[in-house]
């Protein structure tokens, strides 16, 4: 289980639907600590598209409840000039979510996310 917030909207690219949240703590694991969790989903899903829309939308507070499959995806290094093109990510690819409003407790503009 992960808790974390963001403050972004959803944007498109490469016809997925993605959305980071910074992880501040990893329950029952202890390294890392803090890390970038990019959630994904095909933009052509209208379910998924609906729901992640809402977040940054209409709630001003959201729990929600992410539920897909969570990869490492390492960093890209040029074979010709070692560099790093692409940084290393942990990338969830959503396959359900459900909300939770919390507008009327708390106003902050953060949410809070919890995987399983």
């Amino acid at each position: 289980m992960l808790t974390g917030s963001t403050t972004q909207t959803v944007q498109t690219i490469n016809q997925e639907s993605v959305l980071l949240f910074h992880i501040e703590e990893r329950v029952g694991d202890r390294e890392p600590s803090e890390f970038w969790l990019e959630v994904r989903h095909d933009a052509n899903d209208t379910y998924l598209s609906n729901k992640t829309s809402t977040i940054n939308q209409t709630m001003r507070s959201t729990t929600a409840v992410l539920s897909g499959t969570l990869t490492y995806e390492p960093a890209i290094v040029d074979l010709h000039t070692s560099e790093e093109t692409t940084p290393a990510k942990n990338v969830l690819k959503l396959e359900d979510i459900s909300l939770i409003s919390n507008a009327s407790q708390n106003r902050t503009t953060t949410q809070l996310i919890i995987l399983s």
